[in-house]
């Protein structure tokens, strides 16, 4: 009957808890920056430094660096964020490469969360896939615009990663912009989007997958 009562107990536990993220990386929410590179290099992040976003870092944004395995990737951004000297969210990007575009990457992301939090409050999916030509000719007409048909047309043929080069096309030129997101009873929030970082040889912005963790009650 106790072992009964127990497993009840903490079913309902779990149940309880599961709108309301306390701790994803076992860091309480509001510690303080030495309290959380404590448990970062405690648990094998490898830290890189702070990074000061403006000011005194007792009244403004203030990041750490990191870098380890998150979410089954390798992230060589791993970044607590601070407010007024408060661990208030964690930013999480993984760079792509050729052979793992960023749609795959966001996707993949995606599920790790989904198994851990359940379906996403909402989620944007995809535009429908025609073809990686119809979506270049999006693109305004030029020497850079022939090179990219040349390199996509080839692209297109691998049944593995074309359809995710195609969608990480499709997010360049605006037709779709990914954002899963999982929102919590204690004013957290979860998100899965893509950042935007400096232009390619192509004139193509170039993207990075990132998981956003914010709890906005340190933010007032």
């Amino acid at each position: 009957m106790r072992r009964l009562i127990a497993a009840l107990a903490l079913l309902l536990a779990g149940e309880a808890s599961a709108a309301v993220l306390v701790n994803p990386f076992g860091v309480r929410w509001g510690a303080s920056p030495q309290e959380v590179q404590y448990y970062m290099v405690k648990t094998g992040f490898k830290f890189l430094g702070p990074t000061e976003l403006g000011g005194d870092t007792n009244h403004f944004l203030h990041e750490h660096r990191y870098e380890g395995n998150l979410l089954g990737q390798y992230s060589d951004h791993i970044a607590p964020l601070f407010f007024g000297g408060h661990y208030f969210g964690m930013a999480v990007s993984v760079s792509p490469s050729p052979k793992k575009p960023a749609s795959l990457i966001w996707e993949e992301m995606v599920s790790a969360l989904t198994r851990q939090y359940g379906p996403p409050t909402s989620k944007v999916k995809p535009t429908q896939m025609v073809s990686l030509i119809s979506v270049l000719k999006l693109l305004p007409d030029g020497e850079i615009k022939g090179k990219l048909m040349q390199m996509y047309a080839a692209a297109d043929k691998n049944r593995e990663i074309g359809p995710y080069m195609l969608q990480d096309l499709e997010i360049r030129v605006g037709t779709w912009v990914p954002d899963a997101t999982w929102k919590f009873d204690n004013n957290v929030v979860v998100k899965a989007v893509m950042r935007a970082g400096w232009p390619d040889q192509y004139g193509l912005t170039a993207l990075k997958p990132c998981v956003l963790y914010s709890n906005y009650d340190f933010l007032r």
